[in-house]
């Protein structure tokens, strides 16, 4: 029987893998500066900073299903694996007593990582809501003023300040459930 070339079949395994390609450099394209700028911000040592990013990227790539590009906000997702790969990094290289950074520089501690991813997730959050709800949330939560208070700021009245506060946590809840905080 003669040898014929074999012919190229085009499986659905294949076209998936090429969808998550995709993905994964639209992914980067769009959130790898943010990334970058985040890392930045824990990291001191540039090497180590685009090896947090490369990682990051690479775990993102294997998890590929678990982000809803289209629906939720991907960045989330990649400043939680930015921060773990950071803590992971960290606490590998500690167990071996490297020494990590300058002297002079320390790591920012875990806590400190978390804080921080906290903010971004927080303002992200926050953007979401209507400048109203944002008002109120600020004016109750972060401000830490009584209902009057905040009625006075706002020129509004209690009541008012009441269901905005109320319609304000529904849909921070219903932000933080979408990025898959909660």
């Amino acid at each position: 029987m003669p040898n014929r070339p074999r012919r190229r079949r085009s499986s659905a395994a294949q076209r998936g893998r090429a969808a998550d390609d995709r993905l994964l450099t639209a992914l980067y394209t769009v959130h790898g500066d943010a990334v970058r700028r985040f890392v930045a911000g824990h990291v001191v040592d540039v090497q180590h900073r685009e090896d947090v990013v490369q990682e990051t990227f690479a775990r993102a790539w294997k998890n590929i299903d678990q982000i809803d590009a289209a629906e939720g906000n991907p960045r989330s997702f990649l400043f939680t694996v930015a921060r773990n790969v950071i803590v992971d990094q960290w606490r590998r290289r500690s167990r071996r007593g490297e020494v990590l950074v300058d002297t002079d520089v320390a790591l920012p501690s875990a806590d400190a990582v978390n804080k921080s991813l906290e903010r971004i997730v927080i303002g992200e959050s926050l953007q979401r809501l209507s400048p109203e709800h944002r008002e109120v949330v600020k004016a109750l939560y972060f401000d830490d003023l009584t209902l009057a208070e905040a009625a006075d700021r706002l020129n509004v009245a209690v009541g008012t300040v009441k269901s905005r506060s109320y319609y304000a946590v529904r849909a921070l809840r219903a932000v933080f459930d979408e990025m898959g905080l909660l």
